[in-house]
């Protein structure tokens, strides 16, 4: 997929204009790596952003498979813990 792509599915209507802002190298989805654009061989990248191939990151889509657990690139340095039973908001 591409950010077009994305653009046709996900960014639409009145989040049209949020896609530029997600995906540019400061937005969420690039700096937590939970989209990747390509690059050629060497880093370099493919021509412009907006038509460059786009992949999930696996853990993003382990979510959507319903597969809970620690990412395996963190399994060095993380552990899951006990789950918690969710805070009611505070009023």
């Amino acid at each position: 997929a591409d950010a077009e792509l994305l653009s046709a599915a996900v960014y639409v209507g009145d989040l049209a204009s949020r896609l530029y802002t997600e995906l540019s190298p400061a937005g969420a989805l690039l700096r937590f790596r939970l989209v990747q654009a390509a690059r050629e061989a060497g880093g370099e990248a493919p021509g412009p952003f907006l038509t460059r191939p786009l992949s999930l990151a696996s853990r993003v889509l382990e979510l959507m498979h319903g597969r809970y657990g620690l990412d395996p690139e963190l399994s060095s340095i993380a552990r899951l813990g006990p789950a918690r039973p969710a805070e009611r908001p505070r009023r």
